[in-house]
């Protein structure tokens, strides 16, 4: 939900979007401009505001789905009917100008990346959030529409729960991000993630891919708290065309923005992730993937680590 309740009750104090007109924003990029999806970020917002169940139904893709500033997911039927049963709870945001939207337009899909400051109140007292918002948008039909959406909050009730200095390290992490390839059966590659220098404790968002010669599964690890990461799990046939996606879209990031965030929600409009709850935080490669990697026994495996931010 682009515009979602925290668990405080937030009061709304303005919404506002302005589309930058700058060189910049009409370059075209795989057949469509800039200045193009910025003006349907602009109509997603006016939709939102206004409760327009008929326009959100044509914006949102109908895999849609959106992450809130609590961390709670949801999909396009749940987003509407909320909007359906109480239009008027919608939360607005004080949206920075419009340079801090940034669009970056992959062929048949964009990601926008923008500010936003949440103001309210909680237990009668000021609460201000800021977050930031990152949407994926992809061509269905010659139409672009809304695949995925996410908050990742930058301070406020929730960002208070990781130290300052480390998200100045997720931060720097985001421009010099890793990708590890290990190949063997499980007990080789698991005696590979004992000589560990991936240095997880430090790291706000990581990636596990496991492929063998028939089936995959992926796993998305998020820092919430000093002490708790959320893990997100996937599995399937193949993941090759993902994984090279993913670190082509490493490359054409360069620490743009928080590619952590990013990856997760091109995940999230790629593939279904189910939400495996909350763990206490790993402190080493081993203690993080092991047991995912142990039951593949004797079978030939790739796996790649992708250390994103």
């Amino acid at each position: 939900m682009k515009h979602s309740l925290l668990t405080v009750a937030l009061v709304c104090l303005t919404c506002s979007f302005a589309v930058a007109q700058s060189e910049s924003g009409a370059e075209k990029k795989g057949g469509v401009s800039k200045e193009h999806i910025l003006k349907l970020e602009h109509e997603w917002a006016v939709a939102e505001g206004k409760g327009d169940k008929a326009a959100l139904e044509h914006l949102l893709a109908r895999d849609y789905k959106f992450t809130d500033l609590n961390g709670k997911t949801g999909t396009k039927r749940e987003l509407l009917a909320n909007l359906q049963a109480s239009p008027n709870d919608a939360v607005a945001s004080e949206h920075k100008d419009a340079m801090d939207y940034d669009v970056q337009v992959y062929g048949d899909a964009a990601v926008v990346t923008h500010n936003a400051v949440f103001k309210g109140k909680d237990d009668n007292k000021d609460v201000t959030v800021e977050a930031r918002g990152m949407d994926v948008w992809v061509k269905e039909r010659d139409e672009w529409r809304v695949a995925a959406h996410q908050w990742t909050v930058i301070s406020g009730p929730r960002g208070e729960a990781l130290p300052k200095e480390f998200l100045a390290r997720c931060a720097q992490m985001s421009f010099q991000p890793e990708v590890h390839s290990l190949y063997g059966d499980a007990q080789v590659i698991i005696s590979k993630l004992q000589n560990d220098t991936m240095g997880l404790p430090d790291r706000r968002g990581y990636l596990l891919l496991i492929e063998s010669e028939n089936s995959a599964e992926l796993d998305y690890f998020e820092r919430t708290s000093t002490e708790e990461s959320k893990v997100y799990h996937w599995e399937g046939a193949s993941v090759s065309e993902l994984r090279e996606k993913l670190t082509s879209y490493i490359l054409a990031n360069r620490g743009i923005a928080c590619v952590g965030a990013q990856t997760k929600a091109l995940v999230n409009a790629s593939v279904k992730l189910s939400d495996l709850g909350r763990i206490p935080t790993p402190l080493t490669a081993a203690a993080a993937f092991s047991h995912m990697i142990r039951h593949y026994g004797d079978n030939y495996l790739r796996v790649s680590v992708l250390l994103l931010c």
